[in-house]
């Protein structure tokens, strides 16, 4: 669980309020957001905590958002691009509408010495 100044990491909420949901209101509300942020909010879930939120969706979206996940992780992510994005899933989440989150696509390279 990631940890911020004692704090809960913010997937841990997103996945509270999807079990808190019917599973009819969480697809609904999960296919409403893009997936960047979707993928976004992901990134720092368990492989089984991602199994679990991205089984609410069908297998497009799941295949599309795996594959941005891929991206992000290949990506420059601060703290602050993952904590807006799951600030957009929660808003999703809790019935709002789950504004996208601008983001910059910034490749990192690998190291050469």
């Amino acid at each position: 669980m990631l940890m911020r100044m004692g704090k809960r990491a913010p997937h841990d909420t997103i996945l509270d309020r999807l079990r808190a949901l019917p599973e009819v209101d969480a697809q609904n509300r999960l296919l409403r957001l893009s997936d960047a942020n979707l993928a976004l909010s992901l990134i720092y879930m368990a492989d089984w905590q991602q199994d679990y939120v991205l089984g609410f969706v069908g297998e497009t979206k799941r295949r599309r958002v795996r594959l941005e996940l891929q991206r992000q992780l290949r990506s420059r992510i601060v703290y602050d691009q993952y904590r807006r994005a799951c600030d957009a899933v929660l808003g999703s989440l809790g019935g709002g509408r789950g504004e996208s989150v601008r983001s910059y696509y910034r490749p990192s390279r690998p190291r050469t010495r």
